[in-house]
C-alpha cells in the first residue's frame, strides 16, 4: 500500500504530522513534550512503514513548501487549487514511481482532513487516480462551527452554553437545572430565532433580554448584534 500524508492549511508546520506521527522519525520534545528548544529527531517504533509506504507531503504555504515565486502563493490558497496542487503531485509521483497497481491511501490532519476529502475527488475526477481508503486525524471539516459564529446561527447557538456557564461561574452559582435550560434555550428559540428574521417589538426585547441575562452581556450590545455575541463576551462581560 502507499499512503500519501499531508498536514493543514498554510502557515501549518509539518512537524506535528510527519515528525509527529507516521514516519521513520519523530521530534522529541524531552520528558515532558515541553522543550521546543532542544528537540531531537529519534527513531519512531510505531512507524506506519511496518505496513504502509509513505509519501509525505507539504502543500504549498506549509512546512517548508513554497512557491518558485512568492507572489504565486495566492493562487494556491483556495479550496479548489489547493485540492488540485495535492493530486497532480499524487498523479506524478504514482506515475515517475510506477505505482498504478499499489493500493492508495490519503492521510490528513486538521485542514488536512478536509483536504483529504477533496483530494479524494479530484484525483478520481481529473487524474483517474480512486483512492482505496482515507484517514482523517482531527479533521477541520466544518470550519463555521470553530470561526465566524458571529454570523453562522448554529455556531453561535452552540458557543451560548459556554458562555452561559461562565458567566454562572463569575458569579459562582453554577447550578446543573440553570444549565440545562440554557442548552435547552441555546438549541431550541436562540438557534430558530437567530436563523430567523430579526424579531420585532416586545418579542425582540423579551429575546434579547434574555441573553443578556443568560451571559451578562449588556442587553443594548446584545440587540446591536442581533443575539449573535461573537467576541462581545471577552469585551464586555
Amino acid at each position: 500500500p502507499l499512503t500519501f500524508a499531508f498536514n493543514g492549511g498554510p502557515g501549518a508546520a509539518s512537524a506535528f504530522l510527519h515528525l509527529g506521527l507516521v514516519g521513520p522519525k519523530v521530534l522529541d520534545f524531552g520528558p515532558a513534550g515541553r522543550d521546543g528548544a532542544n528537540a531531537k529527531l529519534v527513531d519512531n517504533p510505531q512507524s506506519w512503514l511496518d505496513f504502509t509506504d509513505l509519501v509525505l507531503i507539504d502543500p504549498i504555504g506549509t512546512g517548508w513548501s513554497r512557491t518558485a515565486k512568492a507572489d504565486d502563493a495566492s493562487n494556491y490558497y483556495n479550496v479548489s487549487a489547493d485540492a488540485q496542487s495535492i493530486a497532480k503531485a499524487i498523479a506524478l509521483y504514482v506515475a515517475h514511481n510506477n505505482r498504478s497497481n499499489s493500493p492508495k491511501y490519503l492521510l490528513g490532519e486538521s485542514y488536512g482532513g478536509f483536504r483529504v476529502a477533496k483530494v479524494a475527488s479530484v484525483l478520481q475526477e481529473s487524474q483517474g487516480i480512486i483512492v482505496a481508503g482515507a484517514v482523517m486525524l482531527s479533521p477541520l471539516l466544518e470550519g463555521q462551527l470553530m470561526f465566524n459564529a458571529d454570523q453562522f446561527a448554529l455556531g453561535a447557538a452552540l458557543e451560548l452554553p459556554s458562555l452561559a456557564a461562565a458567566e454562572l461561574d463569575r458569579h459562582k452559582a453554577f447550578d446543573e437545572e440553570k444549565q440545562k435550560e440554557a442548552e435547552t434555550f441555546a438549541l431550541g428559540d436562540y438557534l430558530t430565532t437567530l436563523a430567523g428574521p430579526p424579531p420585532m417589538g416586545a418579542d425582540a426585547a423579551a429575546f434579547y433580554g434574555r441573553i443578556a441575562r443568560l451571559t451578562g452581556i449588556p442587553e443594548d450590545i446584545v440587540t446591536r448584534n442581533r443575539g449573535f455575541l461573537g467576541s462581545s463576551f471577552v469585551k464586555h462581560s
